[in-house]
């Protein structure tokens, strides 16, 4: 199982909301020497070759074959029931895109489990898959950026 960070450096299908979200989600320090352009806007889960998240642009959470490789940066994750993950992935196919949700990447607003942004499904996919290093991130302030760093960590 691998998670699918989408980049925006060298990226030239990176939208300017890619670079809005890379820029918003990065830290001052980023954002200053413009280092945010190297950050994530988007992430993935990739099991048995199929990408599974929540996009804007496919109106909620969806899965679909993985193809292009080439705008991607992966992780590879172990030590985590894909079991689990799977049944609790497959049970959200088809609820919609949190859009006020992803405010929670600047403010406090309440979870919902009726509604995802891309990386606030996967933290919680992981979460109950049992990856234990992940039980202290809040899914609902998490951006691709922060998952990208703590997963790095582990």
């Amino acid at each position: 199982m691998k998670i699918a960070f989408y980049r925006v450096k060298g990226n030239d299908k990176a939208t300017f909301l890619d670079k809005a979200i890379a820029f918003f989600t990065s830290t001052w320090k980023e954002r200053l020497n413009g280092d945010f352009l190297k950050s994530y806007s988007h992430c993935e889960i990739i099991l048995d070759n199929l990408m599974i998240s929540s996009s804007p642009r496919d109106k909620g959470v969806r899965i679909k074959e993985f193809k292009d490789t080439s705008r991607w940066d992966f992780i590879e994750i172990d030590n985590t029931n894909e079991v689990k993950i799977k049944e609790f992935l497959y049970s959200q196919i088809g609820k919609k895109y949190d859009f006020l949700g992803i405010l929670g990447f600047f403010t406090f607003t309440k979870d919902s489990e009726d509604k995802w942004f891309c990386s606030e499904i996967i933290v919680r996919a992981l979460q109950i898959g049992g990856l234990v290093k992940l039980g202290d991130m809040n899914a609902g302030s998490s951006s691709p950026n922060k998952l990208y760093k703590k997963l790095k960590e582990l």
